[in-house]
């Protein structure tokens, strides 16, 4: 059985990665945050656990309240460079960096600039050492489990409790379903050898309004968002937000879940936790 290694393997996709490969029959295991920064920890683990393909995962500054900077920088620079570095002579077959969309956004942000200084090491890894390593960029992934943060839970217990929430109607995202970007991972880690050194962008390649989430999320619920209209958007959205899925879609690729489908799986969740 083939062994996968991924970090941060208690978040939201990591943990939706971790169901579809067993699933599909691989062995995975969890690397430990603390020893991201233990780099003997980190060769210890790879000796015993021996797996074939390393999903890094882990991140830190993509939600609201993460606003440590330097907790930013070690975990998404930092940590990458000790995991490359401390795993240069493991066997693997395939090495997965997650990035992030907001590296192509025009505003900048620690988290932005620390993904797109990722990208850049393991470019520089893949120059230097010809390992198959390659980054993703998840666009906004959407599905039961997400942060809760998040715009459409967000819309959704609005809907559901009348809590007030601020709202920007213009700004865009292309939304992909949790199962769908799991579904592409998979696809990319059998060309890994290929795709070395390549930034790959895992979307559907489609934009959608948060005016049009709010109108789909208000119609499953049949009840009104309670929305206070916020007349600016934040500095780091975008009325341009979209994947370019190219690289999957010549792979054979295609999402399967609609929109309007996945927030309905989202809103039977949340509904069910409110009985």
């Amino acid at each position: 059985m083939i062994k996968v290694a991924i970090t941060g393997w208690n978040g939201f996709i990591a943990q939706h990665l971790d169901k579809a490969l067993r699933k599909a029959e691989y062995s995975v295991v969890g690397i430990p945050r603390s020893i991201l920064y233990d780099m003997p920890g980190i060769i210890r683990f790879m000796d015993f656990n021996k797996p074939e393909f390393i999903i890094h995962c882990a991140s830190y500054g993509n939600n609201f309240s993460q606003d440590n900077d330097l907790e930013t920088i070690y975990a998404n620079i930092i940590a990458t460079i000790n995991l490359l570095e401390m795993t240069r002579d493991v066997p693997y077959k395939g090495f997965i960096n997650f990035s992030s969309s907001s590296v192509g956004l025009p505003y900048e942000t620690f988290y932005s600039a620390t993904k797109a200084s990722s990208e850049r090491l393991v470019r520089a890894f893949v120059n230097k050492y010809h390992k198959p390593v390659f980054s993703v960029r998840p666009f906004t992934v959407i599905g039961s489990g997400e942060q809760e943060e998040h715009l459409i839970p967000t819309l959704i217990k609005s809907c559901l409790t009348g809590s007030e929430m601020p709202f920007v109607s213009e700004p865009v995202h292309d939304y992909i379903d949790v199962d769908d970007l799991c579904s592409a991972v998979l696809c990319l880690m059998q060309y890994a050898e290929k795709l070395k050194g390549q930034i790959i962008d895992i979307g559907t390649g489609v934009s959608t309004s948060n005016k049009k989430v709010k109108e789909i999320v208000e119609k499953l619920t049949r009840k009104k968002a309670n929305c206070v209209e916020v007349k600016s958007m934040r500095p780091y959205d975008s009325e341009e937000w979209v994947a370019d899925p190219e690289v999957l879609e010549f792979l054979g690729w295609v999402p399967k879940h609609r929109l309007e489908n996945t927030i309905s799986e989202m809103v039977n969740v949340m509904i069910a936790g409110h009985r």
